[in-house]
């Protein structure tokens, strides 16, 4: 008996929950309203662009000219969970007031109202970066597609700097080298970032010359090595107390020279260059 008075007892409570309708008051505690990180806005191309990214609720836009002017605020629309929504009546320079609330779609349910001031601006970008190896160190400069108030820069997911002028050098690294750019419009709205991977090859960088052979025959030195990825000119030096004489500069990875040392060897070392840079000298000794 026991068991049946529960179990009648579970069926009428089961009633009296399901007569209720989901338009009936429900208390907002029983909820958790979305934050506003669920809430994306920028500037595109075609205007202000609106994002829900909450699964549950819709979210109210309402808009207006004026901070003051609150009440008089239009509704643009009530975008779904998930959906994505552009104001597309919006001029460039001209500053607008968007008042965004979370709404539960079967209850009469809302989050806080937040308000907020978008002046509208198609988005920045970087059209292009141009890169000049300077003395082993990277010049670049950003070419923007409008007036910026700055931009961030990062090189390989670190800040590097936040500035104005156009121009930052780094120092070049026999490595890829991942630089992010980060404009910011003269209203202070984020653009586009940019990204570039820059590999040592477009910093025209160059190895010192492996492999070094010689031969020595009938008093003459025939020398020979691997060819250096980016190298223009090879420079060959003679070198002795420490001190370096350019001998010649040719455009092969092979030379012949006279075995001219008063001494049983010959130290040589081998450079590889191009426009930009000369590489460190690889030493050799040559003994009869």
């Amino acid at each position: 008996m026991k068991l049946l008075a529960k179990y009648i007892f579970l069926l009428l409570l089961f009633a009296v929950i399901s007569c209720g309708k989901k338009t009936d008051p429900v208390p907002k505690a029983l909820f958790i309203t979305p934050s506003i990180e669920k809430i994306t806005i920028k500037n595109t191309d075609e205007g202000v662009s609106f994002g829900n990214l909450d699964n549950d609720f819709n979210l109210i836009i309402e808009k207006g000219a004026c901070e003051t002017c609150v009440d008089g605020l239009d509704t643009l629309t009530i975008l779904k969970a998930g959906s994505a929504y552009t104001d597309r009546n919006v001029e460039i320079g001209s500053s607008y007031f968007y008042r965004l609330a979370f709404k539960h779609p079967n209850y009469n349910v809302f989050s806080e109202k937040i308000l907020k001031k978008i002046t509208y601006a198609k988005p920045i970008k970087v059209e292009t970066l141009l890169l000049e190896p300077i003395n082993g160190n990277i010049s670049a400069e950003a070419v923007f597609s409008g007036k910026i108030e700055y931009f961030e820069v990062f090189l390989d997911g670190k800040p590097f700097s936040k500035q104005r002028k156009k121009t930052f050098v780094f120092k070049a690294k026999e490595r890829e080298v991942k630089i992010k750019i980060i404009p910011y419009d003269i209203y202070r709205n984020r653009g586009r970032f940019y990204s570039k991977t820059v590999s040592p090859s477009i910093f025209e960088l160059v190895k010192a010359p492996e492999n070094i052979k010689y031969a020595i025959n009938n008093n003459l030195v025939y020398l020979s090595w691997n060819k250096v990825d980016n190298a223009e000119a090879y420079k060959i030096y003679s070198a002795d107390k420490k001190q370096y004489t350019l001998l010649d500069m040719i455009n092969v990875n092979y030379y012949k020279l006279p075995f001219l040392s008063n001494n049983d060897c010959l130290n040589l070392a081998i450079t590889a260059s191009n426009k930009y840079k000369e590489s460190a000298k690889s030493k050799i000794q040559i003994c009869k």
